[in-house]
């Protein structure tokens, strides 16, 4: 019996630290949980990647969501939509810096609220930004923060 156990722990030992190795080496999943219904919502027809290629205003994916289901028979419901539509525009949206409410500026650049009526307020006094240069003079807007999303601004 101690020869069998002799040979069998270090073999469970190894399986044991192989998937440590693994899940600490795997992707993590996040956190939010509008971020796992919309792979489950999403997931069932195509990968993620293909869904998120290019960002898109509020109303844009809301188009995209609206097509899934008349055209392609999606099954989602109605809380499920609006959390699917919320994820998609924080995470994969564009704002027109230019025409947007401050909730949908905060929404998509990921800045406090403050931050966002602050620049509907500047775009009101001063008219509308010409480009990104233009946006990080608003006070309060820094440039480090928001030079990930350049992509997500749009100006016209």
């Amino acid at each position: 019996m101690s020869r069998t156990l002799f040979i069998i722990l270090p073999i469970l030992f190894a399986g044991f630290l192989s998937a440590v190795v693994f899940v600490a080496a795997a992707p993590q999943e996040s956190g939010d949980p509008s971020a796992k219904v919309f792979a489950n919502v999403c997931g069932k027809c195509h990968p993620k990647e293909r869904a998120v290629v290019m960002r898109r205003t509020r109303t844009q994916w809301e188009e995209v969501i609206t097509t899934m289901i008349t055209t392609r028979n999606a099954q989602i419901s109605d809380e499920d939509f609006d959390t699917v539509l919320g994820y998609l525009s924080r995470e994969y949206g564009r704002v027109n810096v230019n025409r947007a409410a401050a909730p949908d500026i905060v929404e998509v650049l990921h800045v406090p609220e403050k931050v966002g009526a602050t620049i509907v307020q500047y775009r009101k006094e001063h008219g509308p930004f010409e480009d990104f240069d233009g946006l990080v003079k608003v006070p309060g807007v820094e440039r480090e923060q928001l030079e990930p999303l350049r992509e997500a601004i749009l100006f016209n």
